[in-house]
């Protein structure tokens, strides 16, 4: 084995393993650990959480005329648990995989009904919404005070997760700044009800603006695996200082925006004394979701194919564009679909007309949308949190042998750095909108005092986005691949994988020689 990479493991004399072979950094860690009296090493601890939460609502009535009334209503929701390592047990480092919390949550809703006469109802409803979230990371030490040659630019007094397995684990994701999430919604409804003749009218529409703002560290300490693939055992593998697996990245920040709005009309129509029905369509067209910063990106095959590159990314992979560069949709990297049509129908028929037989049923045709946390993985990719993955490497010095060197700190801008096996998650320009198609039909009768009811329900999802992978690993038996029987080691290994009607994310892993 290289020197940089796994330390050489010679066939250990009766199954013991020599000191001196062991990693200095290894032993740094094993000395933080807790003490054991036991002969064979076990500790036994707890982890100690204290969480204070309370909930306080308000709510205010005012009639303003005979025929105008107002409200008011504001909810607010504070939750705070300490750190267990810093607040409890700071001389246990095995309890640093656990975060406190600090979080605020608030509600505040306004609204307004107006009688516009014997028939007429408007009302008006202004919501506003937040949610704030914030993870407390413990305190204790960095990988390079253990000795570690690797970046602590982002992860100064803490680690990422360290596990052996059948041994131990300690760190965790969050950092002494912590990952912090904000959620903050506005929005606006107003709907009017109209009574005329056998029909009940119902129309309006609701606009909302929504931005979610995460700032998180989840792998910009590094999480460290050792497995024991290279003794059998994990915490010889550990003492060894053989790392089977580091993943490390920057900090990631996830700066989401997004405009929805729609309108509606609605009709129930007593058509007959036994049957009336219900119709209705919903415009809701979809603005898909806007990155602030500009962290968005698509990759096409045909582009890597003629070998065309970003003009914002110099050193980005070909086939791959961001904003800035020609056609790209804005900071969204997807197509406004300004046709968003959602239909509803209904019935209810009394059979018999006696009051005791009753069929209904109804379909619907709805849209679905994403949350902004499904953004979270392309915010990772190179250039910005550069999340790399690197395998059986030496603790000491994990970077050693790595193409490039040490990737972090992560550099930004126009030159920014793309790392070897990086990965990416690309969402295709012309993405169909997530919908819903739901229906039921139930049969209710009297028998007596008893009521007997049947009743079916059903419904189907359809664009719903999946990821598929371009370039799946291959096992090729041996160990080996030829082509006319010359090794074959490509540079870029692609394989596109056609997707149907556009509903599928492409997912992307750059392979170095």
């Amino acid at each position: 084995m290289q020197d940089g990479s796994y330390r050489s493991v010679p066939p250990f004399s009766n199954n013991r393993i020599d000191p001196s072979l062991y990693s200095k950094a290894a032993l740094n860690i094993a000395a933080k650990l807790p003490k054991s009296n036991d002969p064979c090493g076990l500790v036994t601890f707890g982890n100690r959480t204290k969480t204070n939460s309370y909930q306080a609502v308000g709510r205010v009535d005012y009639q303003l005329t005979a025929n105008q009334s107002l409200f008011g209503r504001y909810l607010v929701t504070p939750i705070k648990t300490p750190n267990p390592f810093n607040t409890f047990t700071p001389h246990n480092i095995l309890n640093t995989r656990t975060d406190g919390a600090d979080n605020l949550n608030q509600s505040l809703t306004i609204g307004d009904t107006l009688l516009m006469g014997p028939n007429a109802v408007q009302s008006f409803r202004f919501a506003y919404n937040r949610a704030a979230a914030h993870r407390i990371g413990a305190e204790f030490f960095s990988y390079c005070d253990m000795g570690i040659k690797i970046d602590c630019t982002y992860a100064k007094t803490r680690t990422g997760v360290l596990t052996v397995m059948g041994g131990f684990a300690f760190g965790n994701g969050s950092t002494v700044d912590d990952n912090r999430y904000k959620t903050y919604t506005y929005q606006f409804n107003d709907d009017v009800s109209l009574v005329r003749g056998n029909h009940q009218f119902s129309f309006g529409g609701n606009f909302m603006y929504a931005f979610h703002d995460d700032f998180t560290h989840f792998v910009s300490g590094g999480t460290m695996t050792f497995t024991g693939q290279a003794t059998g055992v994990g915490m010889a593998d550990f003492l060894l200082g053989n790392l089977s697996q580091l993943t490390m990245g920057g900090p990631a920040r996830n700066y989401v925006g997004q405009h929805t709005f729609a309108a509606y009309g609605t009709d129930t129509w007593k058509a007959t004394r036994k049957l009336t029905l219900n119709y209705g369509i919903r415009w809701e067209p979809y603005l898909p979701q806007r990155m602030v910063d500009g962290r968005v990106y698509s990759f096409d095959y045909s582009r890597f194919q003629l070998g065309i590159k970003s003009t914002v990314y110099k050193n980005a992979p070909a086939g791959f564009y961001y904003p800035g560069d020609p056609g790209f949709p804005d900071k969204s990297g997807i197509f406004r679909k300004w046709a968003n049509f959602a239909p509803r129908v209904g019935f209810a028929w009394d059979f018999k007309g006696d009051g005791r037989t009753s069929i209904r049923g109804s379909y619907s045709y709805s849209y679905n949308y994403v949350s902004a946390q499904w953004h979270e993985d392309p915010i990772a990719s190179p250039p910005w949190a550069n999340i790399t993955t690197i395998q059986s490497v030496s603790l000491d010095d994990p970077w050693a042998n790595f193409p490039g060197g040490n990737p972090f700190p992560v550099i930004q801008g126009a030159n920014a750095r793309f790392t070897s096996f990086g990965n990416f998650q690309s969402v295709p320009y012309n993405i169909q909108t997530p919908t819903v198609s739901s229906w039921n039909l139930s049969v209710q009768r009297q028998v007596s005092s008893w009521l007997a009811s049947v009743s079916y329900i059903g419904n189907v999802a359809t664009h719903v986005w999946v990821q598929k992978q371009i370039d799946p690993a291959i096992y090729i038996p041996g160990g080996a691949c030829t082509i006319n029987g010359v090794p074959y080691n490509p540079r870029v290994l692609l394989h596109p994988i056609p997707t149907k009607g556009g509903d599928s994310f492409l997912k992307i892993r750059l392979k170095e020689d």
